[in-house]
């Protein structure tokens, strides 16, 4: 976010595949052991496949972007998570499609504004706090009670790293077919 952040800041038109890689090279000059964690790979390749999805379908809805994105990070995301985890989450579309947005335009702009006026006007930052509080413990709520439902997550033989690479390198291949075309 914050190679993005930069790259507007300076007027910069810059490849989504470069600020990726701008991002990476950060990430690792910060966390050299950083690609050792699960988290890493989950939010770098999540990344790229929003990138892929808004090139591939520009003239899509945002709606339309919303779900196709979902249903492509699930599917490029489920060999990493069978293999590292051994199940499957069939709603992680579902839960995706009200965390994204409920993050993006709700939490994070509202932690930002409290954090902000926290110096200039404390009450109003922590009963914006709060609310955020009540969001938050209402959105765990929703998640706890989906979860629970016997259908949700699929338990999956362990998979070898090959085939883990394949599988991801087939998803890859169909989202990636305009290589030439990135923005």
């Amino acid at each position: 976010l914050m190679v993005v952040v930069t790259a507007l800041l300076l007027r910069r038109k810059v490849s989504s595949v470069t600020i990726l890689s701008y991002a990476l090279g950060l990430v690792l000059l910060i966390d050299p052991i950083a690609p050792l964690s699960p988290g890493f790979w989950f939010s770098f390749i999540a990344v790229a496949v929003i990138s892929a999805v808004l090139i591939r379908y520009p003239n899509l809805s945002r709606w339309r972007q919303m779900l196709v994105i979902q249903v492509a990070i699930s599917f490029m995301l489920a060999p990493l998570q069978i293999y590292l985890f051994g199940t499957f989450g069939v709603v992680s579309i579902v839960i995706n499609l009200i965390a994204i947005p409920l993050f993006t335009f709700c939490v994070v702009p509202m932690a930002a504004v409290s954090l902000i006026l926290k110096p200039f006007w404390s009450d109003l930052s922590v009963w914006l706090l709060q609310i955020l509080s009540q969001i938050i413990e209402l959105f765990l709520w929703i998640i706890a009670r989906i979860s629970s439902w016997a259908w949700v997550q699929f338990e999956v033989p362990g998979i070898p790293l090959w085939a883990a690479v394949i599988l991801f390198a087939c998803g890859a291949s169909l989202l990636f077919t305009r290589i030439g075309q990135y923005r």
